[in-house]
């Protein structure tokens, strides 16, 4: 790796890799050391963020996917009485029946699905590494990682302990 004044940006696997192979002073092993550990809490920390916006994300849907199927079947039954009563047709009935119950139920599938997705991917996510996690990341926003501002860079300076990267 590359740790002069061209330094590229890293990801954490490569801090890790090159962590693990390195043969510096005391000093530059401890800087080293120092900006791995720093590194690795960053990422976790954006690990964290994701899984507790997901997290909330499922809970909210939790609460209101009984909450609005319960409107829903109140609503069914208020026009069931209504046609029983007489109070509606049974042509009033199907047409709102048609416009109403078809796309209530899809929308409800399809937030459950939504629901699955979002707590299948949030435990997914939990079971990688802070640098698997990264990896992952990198591939589905790579736009974000192609330009390495989103990384920090190993240097000389890092090393000898005279320049403190920020991560973002």
């Amino acid at each position: 790796m590359n740790i002069g004044d061209n330094a590229p940006s890293v990801y954490l696997d490569q801090v890790e890799e090159f962590a693990d192979n390195f043969n510096g002073t005391p000093k530059q092993e401890r800087n080293l050391s120092m900006f791995k550990d720093n590194y690795g809490r960053h990422v976790l920390g954006q690990m964290k963020s994701i899984y507790d916006h997901t997290a909330d994300r499922v809970a909210k849907l939790e609460e209101s996917l009984p909450e609005e199927a319960h409107v829903f079947t109140n609503e069914v039954r208020d026009r069931t009485d209504a046609l029983e009563t007489g109070r509606m047709d049974l042509d009033e009935f199907k047409r709102w029946l048609s416009n109403n119950a078809g796309p209530m139920l899809r929308r409800l599938r399809e937030e459950h699905a939504a629901m699955v997705s979002a707590e299948d991917q949030a435990w997914t996510e939990v079971d990688m590494t802070p640098a698997e996690w990264q990896r992952a990341q990198a591939r589905r926003s790579s736009a974000l990682f192609k330009t390495g501002r989103a990384l920090p860079r190993l240097t000389r300076e890092v090393l000898d302990g005279t320049e403190f990267p920020e991560f973002h």
